[in-house]
């Protein structure tokens, strides 16, 4: 899952590969490079359209979102199954659903959830 965060850019083509640099060019590959931040992704995408002939489909900007991790995605489901639970019941906690999940994952860290 995904957070709607962005945390840098991808220059990517119709058929998902992504335009990457190895520090002397550009080439293609199916390996998601390290996001970029947007001017290098945009300076990226230029250098690749000069490199390429014309006719080559054009690569576009993307955005990359940083991804939940493990601990935030079940603090999210058991905040939702909480929250419900509650109201089925007719409980009130006073929280809520961010301060749910904020407890969920502290208890869950408590718990040893994070240490793998």
């Amino acid at each position: 899952m995904q957070t709607n965060t962005i945390i840098g850019y991808h220059v990517q083509d119709h058929n998902g590969m992504y335009v990457s640099f190895d520090g002397t060019q550009n080439f293609r590959s199916y390996d998601a490079p390290a996001p970029v931040s947007q001017p290098d992704a945009y300076r990226r995408l230029a250098a690749f359209i000069e490199e390429n002939p014309a006719g080559t489909p054009i690569p576009r900007v993307v955005p990359v979102y940083r991804e939940l991790s493990p601990l935030e995605t079940a603090s999210q489901e058991l905040g939702g199954m909480l929250e419900s639970l509650c109201k089925r019941h007719g409980l009130d906690l006073g929280l809520s659903r961010e301060q749910m999940e904020t407890q969920i994952a502290k208890e869950l860290a408590d718990l040893g959830a994070n240490r793998r």
